[in-house]
C-alpha cells in the first residue's frame, strides 16, 4: 500500500514537471502547512513541504490546546515533523471525544489534517483542494487521566507520534486518507469525496439529501483554511472575469466551504446556492447562471414581500431570506419591522441555517441533524411580547436568543416559559426581568426562585412516592456512577434543577404510577435522567434534554439490561 501511494505521488510530480494535466493543461500546485507559531495554516514554497506525506512524523495539535501546549507543539515543528491539526469546534466527532469511547466503538475514531494542497489548472478551468489526513483513535476516557498530568506522548507506528493534553490517542491506520473537493468551473459543478446520501421525510414525502466532508454535520467535517480559500477564489474570480468581463462581487461573510461550491455554480449570485439546497431540484432548474440577482425568484418561492430592505439584506447576507421565512412559519412573526433585527444572522440557536429544508408545500424540515435546542412553536412568546412591549423590544429579545449562542440558562428559561406559563400569564417580577435582561441567566434565576416558592407553596416537594421493591432494587452503584430513584417531590425538583429539564412536573405522573424517574450521578454531578414506564426505558437524556451518547448511553443501556428493562428510547 505504501508503494502504491508513492507511485501516485511521483506520477503527479512528473505530470507537473512536464506541464501536462488532463490532456495538455498546465498545473500549479500549492502546499499548506500548519504553523505552530502563527497557529494557522500557511502556504509553503519550501521543497521539504512537498514530500510524500508518509515521509513525515506528526505531532497532534487541536483547537482546545492551552497556550502552554501550543508553545510546546510549535517548538517540535520541523522539516521532518509536521503538526497535524484537529478542530474540535467544527466536527461532530467532538461530542464523542469529550465523553470518551471504547476501543471497539467506531465513533471513537476521527481524522486529523496533516497538510492541505491546492491544484490549479487554468486551461481546464479546474481547482482541486486536497486534505491529507490520518486516522486516530481515542484510547482513554478523560477521567482516567491523572490530575497532575497535562501531556501524554505515545510512540506510534513507524516513528509517528501524537501528543494531546488530557486525552490519549493511538494511530488507527498507517495509511493516510485524502479528502478532495474538485471545483470544475468549466462544467459549472463540484465534486467532494468522501460524501454520503440520506433520505429525510417531510409531509409524507421523502427527499434525497447529499452531504460531504465540507458540510458541518458530516461524519468528519473540515473547514478549508482561509489561506486555501483565498488562493482558490482568486483563481476562480479570474475565470469569471474571462467569462463575464468583470469580477463578480461575493459576500465577505459566507463560510469559505460554501463560497467555493456556490461560486462555481452561480458566480453572479452565490447567495442563491443556499436556496437551491433548501428548495431542491425544481427551484434550481429556474436559476440561471448569468442572473445577477435571484432575489425576486427566491421571494416568489417563499412568498416573501419584495421590499428594498429585504433585497439589500439578501445581497449582504445569504441567510437573510431563509431566516425571515423561518420567523414567519415557525415563530409566528410576520412583522417586517421585527425582521430587521434578524437580517444579519446566519444561525438559529447554534444551528447553521443550512440544516433547514423547505418542501413543496412550504413546510420546514431538517435536512441535517439539529442540536437538541428546539426553536419552533414559540408563537405565544412573540405574540405575548408584541402585545406587551411592541415590535422594537420584542425583536431585540428574540434576536438575542435565536441568533446568538444558546447556553443552558437561555434554554432552561425557554422551558420555564413553556411549561410554567403556557398561556403567557407570567408573574410581574419575571415579566420585568425578561423585559430588562431578555431570555438570559438573570431572568432564569429570578424565574427559578419564583418557581421554587410556588412549588413550596403547593407543598409538592414534601410528597413521598410509594415505590415498589422492584423499583427500589434498580438502584445500584457502578464505576460510571450511582443510579438513584426519585423518592420525593424534592428529588424530582433537584434533578430538574441540575439537569435543566422539566422532570419536576412529573410529580403527578409518579403519584399515578404512570412512570418512575431515576437519575445517574457521579459524586455531586448529575449525568442523566431516566424515565421508566411499563417495563421499558422510554426517555433518557443528559443536560438540557440532550440525547445520551458515548459512555453515558452505554452505561444506561447496560443498566436497563441488568434490570430486565427494554431500552425503547428512539
Amino acid at each position: 500500500m505504501y508503494k502504491n501511494t508513492h507511485l501516485v505521488y511521483d506520477m503527479l510530480q512528473a505530470i507537473r514537471k512536464l506541464e501536462l494535466y488532463e490532456g495538455g493543461g498546465t498545473m500549479d500546485q500549492f502546499y499548506y502547512i500548519f504553523d505552530g507559531k502563527k497557529w494557522d495554516w500557511m502556504e509553503s514554497n519550501e521543497d521539504w513541504a512537498k514530500k510524500d506525506i508518509e515521509e513525515y512524523n506528526f505531532e497532534l495539535v487541536t483547537s482546545a490546546m492551552t497556550d502552554e501546549d501550543k508553545a510546546l507543539a510549535a517548538s517540535k515543528q520541523s522539516e521532518k515533523n509536521l503538526l497535524a491539526y484537529f478542530d474540535f469546534e467544527y466536527s461532530d466527532v467532538v461530542h464523542y471525544l469529550e465523553w470518551g469511547s471504547s476501543l471497539t466503538d467506531p465513533r471513537g475514531k476521527t481524522n486529523v489534517v496533516a497538510r492541505w494542497r491546492l491544484q490549479l489548472c487554468r486551461e481546464q478551468k479546474l481547482a482541486i483542494i486536497m486534505a491529507d489526513t490520518f486516522k486516530v483513535e481515542i484510547t482513554a476516557h478523560p477521567w482516567e487521566v491523572e490530575d497532575n498530568s497535562n501531556q501524554y506522548k505515545y510512540i506510534l507506528a513507524e516513528g509517528i507520534h501524537f501528543s494531546f493534553p488530557l486525552h490519549r490517542y493511538k494511530l488507527f491506520d498507517k495509511i493516510y486518507n485524502q479528502y478532495t473537493l474538485r471545483l470544475d468551473y468549466g462544467k459549472w459543478t463540484y465534486t467532494a469525496v468522501p460524501n454520503k446520501k440520506s433520505r429525510v421525510r417531510s409531509n409524507n414525502n421523502y427527499y434525497n439529501v447529499k452531504h460531504d466532508w465540507t458540510d458541518k454535520g458530516f461524519n468528519f467535517s473540515l473547514e478549508i483554511p482561509p489561506a486555501v480559500v483565498m488562493r482558490a477564489m482568486t483563481f476562480l474570480k479570474d475565470l469569471a472575469t474571462e467569462e463575464f468581463g468583470f469580477s463578480p462581487t461575493v459576500p465577505d461573510n459566507m463560510p469559505g466551504n460554501k463560497l467555493l461550491k456556490y461560486f462555481v455554480q452561480y458566480p453572479m449570485d452565490v447567495n442563491v446556492g443556499l436556496y437551491v439546497d433548501m428548495l431542491g431540484y425544481d427551484f434550481g432548474c429556474q436559476v440561471l447562471r448569468k442572473n445577477e440577482s435571484n432575489f425576486d425568484l427566491v421571494c416568489d418561492y417563499l412568498k416573501l414581500p419584495k421590499t428594498k430592505s429585504l433585497k439589500k439584506a439578501y445581497h449582504a447576507n445569504y441567510a437573510a431570506l431563509a431566516i425571515c421565512y423561518f420567523l414567519s412559519k415557525e415563530v409566528g412573526i410576520d412583522d417586517i419591522n421585527i425582521w430587521q433585527y434578524f437580517l444579519t444572522g446566519q444561525k438559529l440557536m447554534d444551528n447553521d441555517i443550512d440544516i433547514l429544508g423547505i418542501d413543496k408545500t412550504g413546510k420546514i424540515y431538517f435536512r441535517k441533524k439539529a442540536n437538541e435546542y428546539s426553536f419552533s412553536n414559540r408563537h405565544w412568546h412573540s405574540v405575548w411580547m408584541l402585545e406587551k412591549w411592541g415590535a422594537k423590544r420584542t425583536g431585540e429579545i428574540l434576536s438575542d436568543v435565536l441568533l446568538q449562542s444558546m447556553d443552558e440558562y437561555k434554554y432552561h428559561c425557554f422551558l420555564m416559559l413553556e411549561f410554567d406559563y403556557p398561556d403567557g400569564n407570567l408573574p410581574q417580577e419575571l415579566a420585568q426581568a425578561i423585559y430588562r435582561y431578555g431570555i438570559s441567566k438573570e431572568a432564569h434565576d429570578i424565574g427559578n426562585r419564583l418557581r421554587e416558592q410556588n412549588v413550596k407553596r403547593i407543598d409538592k416537594c414534601s410528597i413521598i412516592f410509594d415505590l415498589t421493591q422492584k423499583e427500589l432494587a434498580r438502584e445500584e452503584e457502578t464505576p460510571e456512577g450511582i443510579f438513584k430513584v426519585a423518592r420525593t417531590g424534592r428529588d424530582l425538583y433537584d434533578i430538574s434543577e441540575k439537569l435543566h429539564n422539566c422532570v419536576r412536573i412529573y410529580v403527578d405522573k409518579m403519584l399515578r404510577k404512570d412512570c418512575t424517574i431515576y437519575c445517574l450521578q457521579k459524586e455531586d454531578k448529575f449525568l442523566a435522567c431516566i424515565e421508566v414506564s411499563n417495563g421499558a426505558v422510554v426517555q433518557a437524556s443528559g443536560m438540557c434534554n440532550k440525547k445520551l451518547s458515548g459512555y453515558l448511553l452505554d452505561t444506561v443501556i447496560s443498566w436497563s439490561a441488568r434490570n430486565n428493562l427494554v431500552y425503547a428510547v428512539s
